[in-house]
């Protein structure tokens, strides 16, 4: 644990905050095609592609099946994560430690389709300094980013109403429950 920036103790980075992976994981590969954007709009060439917060590897995954002609690289924190995502594309490489990554980055496209809110929502100052060094120092031909992140000024409780209408609507309320349940309910601001 680490002291946050307000006081209160929060995980390092290094460590797990997601309470129930499977949720999480089917939430975001809900998200897989809005994450796949880049793909028709890459017209030089690269050799390989770095998914920066691969998780379990669906992204790759689907990279490979549409794209199989680079070699894909993913990059995580999380063991358990890195351990899925080897089984799932055994084909592809993994790594935890990024001084240890090694192709050619000069030849690569980095894909941060999903890690900005991670890193600004669970890292220090420095670790938001350090990932946009590893981005921009590392010598990336491209770099991808979709992200959708709330700013702090949006750092309010959720309006009654539409809450009331998302609870009313059967396709939705149980994405909201699990929200509420991960992420400790939506009546009340973030400290």
């Amino acid at each position: 644990m680490r002291d946050d920036v307000k006081g209160k103790a929060v995980p390092a980075l290094s460590e797990n905050r997601i309470s129930d992976l499977n949720i999480y994981l089917t939430k975001m590969q809900r998200s897989i095609l809005d994450k796949l954007f880049f793909v028709d709009k890459v017209f030089e060439p690269f050799t390989h592609v770095l998914d920066f917060g691969c998780a379990n590897g669906e992204l790759i995954k689907a990279l490979q099946a549409m794209c199989s002609e680079y070699m894909y690289v993913g990059y995580d924190l999380s063991a358990q994560m890195l351990e899925a995502a080897r089984s799932n594309v055994p084909q592809a490489s993994f790594y935890s430690d990024w001084s240890e990554i090694d192709v050619p980055f000069q030849n690569c496209l980095l894909n941060i389709s999903s890690t900005l809110h991670e890193v600004y929502s669970y890292g220090t100052p420095q670790d938001v300094a350090q990932f946009w060094d590893r981005v921009f120092e590392s010598g990336f031909r491209y770099v991808t980013l979709r992200d959708m992140m709330l700013s702090d000024a949006e750092n309010r409780p959720a309006d009654g109403g539409a809450l009331q209408m998302v609870r009313a609507n059967g396709a939705y309320a149980g994405q909201l429950a699990d929200y509420e349940r991960i992420w400790m309910g939506t009546d009340r601001k973030a400290a």
